[in-house]
């Protein structure tokens, strides 16, 4: 199913390339959802082992902020790579860390 949730998300930025005749298109609100979601599931497999130190809930809230404060932070063309490529930039080095470092209060 997440395959196909990709899947469409891909389709729309492809529909959304190729009809952008305007430099202010704005991306589809369904493309930033999923790559929203794709943050915060990329966030729960990786950023805390639920091994008894750090609880579902906080690891949740966490990635939830992770996942909504980048998605602030992104530009549409790195909304769109992701999108597309699944994986972030390169350049997304910096804003990860940035997103980490303000969302770390709910894993205190």
């Amino acid at each position: 199913m997440r395959a196909n949730v990709w899947a469409c998300a891909i389709l729309v930025v492809g529909l959304w390339m190729t009809s952008k005749s305007d430099s202010n298109a704005e991306i589809p609100q369904s493309v930033r959802d999923s790559v929203a979601d794709w943050h915060y599931n990329d966030c729960s497999e990786k950023a805390y082992p639920i091994d008894g130190s750090v609880q579902a809930p906080v690891k949740d809230a966490f990635c939830r902020c992770f996942a909504d404060y980048l998605m602030d932070l992104l530009t549409d063309d790195e909304i769109v790579y992701v999108a597309t490529y699944l994986e972030p930039t390169p350049d997304m080095v910096e804003k990860e860390q940035r997103a980490r470092m303000t969302c770390n209060a709910f894993a205190q």
